[in-house]
C-alpha cells in the first residue's frame, strides 16, 4: 500500500507543472522550523 501511493505520488509530481512544482517547493520550504 505505502509502495503504490508514494509511486502515485512521484507520479503526479512529474506531471506537474513546472509553475505547481515550485509552489509545492516554496511550501515545502516554508515549514516552520519549530
Amino acid at each position: 500500500m505505502t509502495l503504490v501511493h508514494t509511486l502515485g505520488m512521484k507520479s503526479g509530481f512529474v506531471n506537474m507543472s513546472i509553475t505547481d512544482r515550485c509552489g509545492w517547493i516554496k511550501r515545502n520550504l516554508r515549514k516552520p522550523s519549530g
